[in-house]
């Protein structure tokens, strides 16, 4: 994703008037739109640079708005890690709004420091949840 070039949500509400669902804006998340009309499942993976979720997640979800909330999706997860403790709170609260939005079941959520990522615990958490989707 990091890699993708996606614009934020205009609220030009061309979607929802003339585009008939479809954005207005035509950058890389032409390409997530049908793999996002076809999953049934979405996995979160943010680094948490400053209390929420990091720009390159905020961009596509916000995109989103133009068909309101992905149709399949029936469970999602969130993998977060920082360099700070205690900073996951934002990132944590607007992901189960995302969740109870788009009807999806939350499957769970680690967080790790930059010290945790490659622990055996962290990667036993991230299992799972995994086994859990």
């Amino acid at each position: 994703m990091s890699r993708k070039k996606i614009a934020g949500c205009l609220a030009c509400e061309y979607c929802h008037n003339k585009g008939n669902g479809a954005c207005i804006q035509k950058d890389d998340m032409q390409e997530l739109y049908p793999l996002m009309a076809e999953a049934e499942v979405l996995v979160l993976a943010a680094p948490i640079y400053y209390f929420t979720l990091c720009a390159q997640i905020q961009a596509p979800i916000q995109r989103m708005y133009c068909v309101n909330a992905p149709a399949k999706v029936k469970k999602m997860a969130l993998l977060m890690s920082s360099y700070s403790p205690g900073v996951y709170s934002g990132a944590t609260a607007e992901y189960h709004d995302i969740c109870n939005y788009w009807h999806a079941e939350d499957s769970g959520i680690v967080t790790a420091k930059i010290d945790e990522q490659k622990t055996d615990e962290t990667k036993a958490k991230i299992q799972t949840i995994v086994n859990n989707l």
